[in-house]
């Protein structure tokens, strides 16, 4: 897999960024049933526990965490079946970049609440992605391939980029410095007017016989 864009309906700008760090040990098989006893807690405590009987990081932004109340689990569950039980009522939802990391994002609206600006703002994430496919293969250094990112990114009402910030690092400094940059340096098309932001850019590893960047890359701009 390569990039994932979609809305973060809610600002990631102007606060901290939550993460709930798992332990040296590896995270627990996804099928595997383990024993939660986590009360109803403050939902920032709440994440922190589950990360340590998981071994999954959680991310998330500080203010969705904040004044949020988990609901408890207690029980054999999977590790998916123990946050989605955690997360009721709290008007979030995961989003996996991985089977051991985890975004927290607003629950999505239902299907009900317009399905034509649904499918107007699919139609525009779609030539988003397109144009940051090319950015990014323009510079072998930050080409998708062995790492991953979760970027929040905010545009302006013509297509600049306002901010772009990492959520989590790649692991390397420099490249997550260059991730930055090239994304400041984009102009995407003018975003439709309801469109949520910032929006949350997730790069995710591919298969080394996976072809992600096409054999020529456009300028990574777009008028």
């Amino acid at each position: 897999m390569g990039f994932v864009l979609a809305c973060a309906c809610t600002g990631f700008l102007h606060a901290g960024v939550g993460v709930s760090p798992p332990p040296p040990a590896a995270g627990v098989s996804a099928d595997a049933a383990i024993d939660f006893d986590i009360p109803a807690q403050a939902l920032e405590t709440a994440l922190e526990r589950y990360g340590a009987v998981t071994g999954r990081s959680v991310i998330h932004q500080g203010s969705l965490s904040m004044g949020r109340t988990s609901s408890p689990v207690k029980g054999r569950f999977t590790p998916d079946a123990g946050l989605r039980l955690l997360l009721e009522g709290t008007g979030l939802s995961p989003r996996y970049s991985d089977p051991e990391r985890i975004v927290l994002l607003p629950a999505p609206r239902t299907p009900s609440d317009n399905a034509a600006a649904a499918a107007v703002h699919r139609a525009y994430f779609g030539a988003a992605q397109a144009s940051l496919r090319r950015a990014f293969c323009n510079n072998p250094w930050i080409a998708p391939g062995g790492y991953r990112a979760a970027i929040s990114l905010r545009l302006d009402a013509r297509g600049a980029v306002l901010d772009a910030r990492l959520l989590d690092t790649t692991a390397d400094t420099a490249r997550d410095a260059a991730i930055v940059e090239t994304l400041l340096a984009m102009r995407f098309q003018a975003p439709p007017a309801d469109v949520p932001q910032p929006m949350l850019l997730l790069i995710l590893p591919r298969a080394a016989s996976a072809n992600e960047c096409p054999a020529d890359s456009a300028d990574p701009t777009e008028n």
